[in-house]
């Protein structure tokens, strides 16, 4: 009676190549969770950017409203690249509307740098012949408001959103 022939037949257990194959598989499968892992944290981390950025336009359009003394001010594009703050007592009890107008800006500016990477807020007029309408542009990261074009064919690429507001 040969001992190997009866040992070969009644071995159990798992080989090297198996185990080889097991440990690729499973090596496979852990690296496919990493990459939704991270895709889920780019996604997440996008659409806070975008909160943001829509609530600052959103405050942006609700203070012009607010004060619309000033219309052609908050419509000047080169207002919302100033730094200037009003100083007029606590809150807006004594200011003026040119007061307020500086005021809103400044902190609309700082608001939009404090909450978005390279953030920036202006308001221009959108283009159309309709003089009633205007949009509020909210940019981050490598995209500035005059670069802002949410219609373009890489929108869902682009780093800023564009609130159209009717009759300032």
């Amino acid at each position: 009676m040969d001992f190997n022939d009866g040992f070969r037949q009644h071995q159990r257990g798992v080989s090297l190549i198996e185990a080889v194959v097991a440990t690729l598989v499973l090596g496979v499968a852990v690296l496919g969770y990493a990459g939704l892992e991270v895709t889920g944290l780019r996604t997440t981390n996008e659409a806070f950017l975008r909160e943001n950025a829509t609530y600052l336009a959103i405050e942006a359009k609700e203070r012009i409203r607010m004060n619309r003394a000033q219309n052609e001010f908050y419509l000047t594009t080169s207002n919302w690249v100033t730094t200037g703050t009003a100083s007029c007592g606590a809150g807006y009890a004594d200011c003026t509307s040119d007061q307020v107008a500086v005021h809103d800006i400044s902190e609309l500016t700082q608001l939009a740098a404090d909450y978005l990477p390279n953030g920036a807020i202006g308001v221009t007029s959108c283009g159309t012949t309709n003089e009633v309408e205007n949009c509020i542009m909210v940019s981050w990261a490598s995209t500035t408001v005059s670069t802002c074009n949410p219609a373009s064919a890489t929108a869902s690429k682009t780093n800023c959103i564009e609130v159209v507001v009717y009759d300032f």
